[in-house]
């Protein structure tokens, strides 16, 4: 729901309600902002990990995964 609310994807009467609740509740304002805060984080921090290069793989350990799946 805060997903949808925050990617402007609910239905207006939804929306219209939500807000009207927000205006009106301190508690549920503070929630929405951490809600957010924790998607930018995890949109930031899968930014950065698809940004950079994977960890090598040891060539012995693709060897052994190559070899188990010829006998298989």
């Amino acid at each position: 729901f805060l997903l949808d609310y925050l990617s402007q994807e609910l239905a207006p009467g939804e929306r219209s309600n939500f807000e009207r609740h927000l205006a009106i509740c301190p508690s549920c304002v503070a929630y929405l902002a951490t809600y957010e805060q924790a998607v930018l984080l995890g949109r930031e921090a899968l930014r950065q990990e698809l940004a950079t290069d994977p960890p090598k793989l040891d060539s012995e350990l693709v060897r052994a995964v190559l070899h188990s799946r010829t006998r298989i």
